[in-house]
């Protein structure tokens, strides 16, 4: 899971709403290879000799949009800052897409 951050207040999530932190309408095409000095990218390296026991894995990577955490069930016709915050539903979707 992708880390990104939470919004805690009003002006924080609606400036986070027009970033790729905020809607999947700002996402690049294509995932950015992990950089070199994170555990996170020692475990999903295609690289051999940084990831020696997992590099023949299944890999799944899911995106980080909505500043809930991965909690949020509140879309934003419901939000009282109107803004959508349904990580929940986005960990739920990845895993039954796995399944």
């Amino acid at each position: 899971l992708q880390g990104g951050g939470l919004c805690v207040t009003a002006e924080e999530c609606q400036k986070r709403k027009t970033t790729s932190g905020g809607s999947s309408k700002n996402w690049a095409c294509s995932i950015p290879e992990p950089g070199s000095d994170d555990i996170a990218s020692a475990t999903t390296s295609s690289d051999a000799r940084r990831n020696p026991y997992f590099l023949n894995w299944n890999r799944v990577f899911v995106r980080y949009c909505s500043g809930d955490l991965y909690a949020g069930r509140t879309p934003s016709s419901s939000h009282m800052w109107n803004v959508s915050q349904t990580g929940h539903y986005v960990v739920r979707a990845g895993i039954n897409e796995l399944l």
